[in-house]
This record gives structure tokens, C-alpha cells and sequence, in this order.
């Protein structure tokens, strides 16, 4: 799961690491949740699928 850190926070699982407001990184999903719950994170979508070209270069 990827989340996005809305509150710094020291996290405990990796050493007391500093997580400052803003970065995104990859946890497992029950780690992930927790942070979410703390209201310290948010859950990042991931987009899949779709045309990477611009709509304004589409033909028609």
C-alpha cells in the first residue's frame, strides 16, 4: 500500500525515522491502515490503465 504522510511522526517500525508532511512511500497494508487510522496518513490511488496520450492529441 502506498501512503501519503499528512502529520510528521517518528515512525517506530523503522527507528524512530522522522516522516515529514508530504512524503509518499510504500507499507505493507496493515501497517498502512494503522497509520491511516492515527489520522497521520492518507492512502495513495494508484491510476492503472489508460492511454498515456493527451486528449488533445487524439485523433478526430
Amino acid at each position: 500500500m502506498k501512503i501519503k504522510v499528512t502529520h510528521d511522526f517518528k515512525d517506530a517500525e523503522e527507528d524512530l525515522r522522522l516522516r515529514k508532511k508530504g512524503e509518499v512511500y510504500e507499507t505493507s497494508e496493515d501497517r498502512g491502515k494503522y497509520l491511516i487510522s492515527f489520522k497521520v496518513a492518507k492512502e495513495v490511488k494508484e491510476k492503472k490503465g489508460g492511454n498515456p496520450e493527451s486528449p488533445d492529441k487524439m485523433p478526430g
